[in-house]
């Protein structure tokens, strides 16, 4: 075998693993608190309350500190939005999808497109205004 020949398959193997690494089938990983900063604000992630994940659509996983860190993200690269992932907020830790999630903010029950339109109008900072809830009445207070 030639030396460019080695070369080039040596390459093509590295560049298979890589995008396999990175491929997480759509799923989130786990998040890395207190080591991990926010992929939209670069806050450390610490809150294991309020943490979430966007898996693109090429399989890359991003992590944000908030929800609506998260949100503002989606509406911004709407191109490579993929499937979000975000916190149950009685269950620290524990990411469930964001359209299959309920939301509450300041006492309303809102849906994940509820919160992706209130991202795209927000002039002023919500940060940690919104949190994710399996059920209207299950949201910790």
């Amino acid at each position: 075998m030639r030396t460019g020949s080695l070369i080039q398959l040596l390459l093509t193997v590295a560049a298979v693993l890589v995008l396999t690494a990175c491929d997480t089938g759509g799923k989130p990983r786990p998040i890395a608190y207190d080591h991990e900063s926010c992929a939209y604000c670069h806050m450390a992630i610490a809150d294991r309350r309020l943490g979430a994940q966007l898996v693109s659509s090429k399989g890359k996983v991003h992590s944000f500190d908030s929800i609506e860190c998260l949100a503002s993200y989606v509406v911004e690269h709407q191109e490579d939005a993929g499937t979000a992932w975000v916190t149950d907020f009685a269950r620290p830790g524990t990411l469930v999808r964001a359209d299959a999630a309920r939301f509450e903010r300041a006492g309303d029950s809102l849906s994940w497109a509820d919160v992706l339109a209130v991202a795209a109008g927000a002039g002023q900072s919500t940060h940690g205004a919104i949190r994710a809830i399996e059920g209207v009445n299950h949201a910790a207070r």
